[in-house]
């Protein structure tokens, strides 16, 4: 006996072996336009992130340029820390993102800082290792990312040692 399908029987294989080749491109197609969104994501990303370094970069050259220029001062050479503060103070108002300039001994007792009243005890310096680095290679060094003690706010800290003759006076 041949067996013989109905012709609903006949119509359900035709949709089944219609819509499955179809299926298959159509996932085929999505997985591939995932992939390239996913590409196209990292991308955008990356140069994102590229973007923002550079930013990043630049402020932290202007400000290393901008306390070099403070760390040549006459005032510290001569130890007249009161007019020293005074310039860093002023130096300050064009400077809307740094938080504070401060002014520490080789000994990393902080001996200025425009954040606190004159005459007021100061700590010594946090992320010795900055500190460190730059009076050792006589260059600026940027710190990690900390949460300041008189501050208490997060950021970098920019250590630019201030040279006399050679050797390092203050950091």
């Amino acid at each position: 006996p041949v067996r013989t399908f109905s012709l609903r029987t006949y119509l359900l294989f035709l949709v089944i072996a219609t819509a499955i080749p179809v299926m298959l491109v159509g996932a085929v197609l999505v997985s591939r336009v995932v992939r390239d969104n996913r590409v196209e994501t990292e991308r955008r990303l990356l140069e994102a992130a590229r973007v923002g370094a550079s930013v990043v970069d630049a402020e932290l050259q202007g400000t290393i340029r901008a306390l070099q220029g403070l760390a040549e001062s006459d005032r510290l050479v001569d130890s007249q820390l009161a007019e020293f503060r005074l310039q860093a103070e002023r130096v300050m108002t064009t400077q809307p993102i740094w938080a504070a300039v401060s002014l520490a001994g080789l000994d990393r007792r902080q001996i200025v800082n425009t954040r606190q009243p004159v005459g007021d005890r100061l700590p010594e310096v946090t992320d010795l290792a900055s500190f460190d680095r730059a009076v050792q290679t006589r260059a600026p060094a940027i710190g990690t990312l900390h949460v300041g003690k008189i501050t208490q706010e997060r950021g970098f800290l920019v250590r630019v040692p201030v040279l006399h003759d050679g050797r390092v006076l203050y950091v």
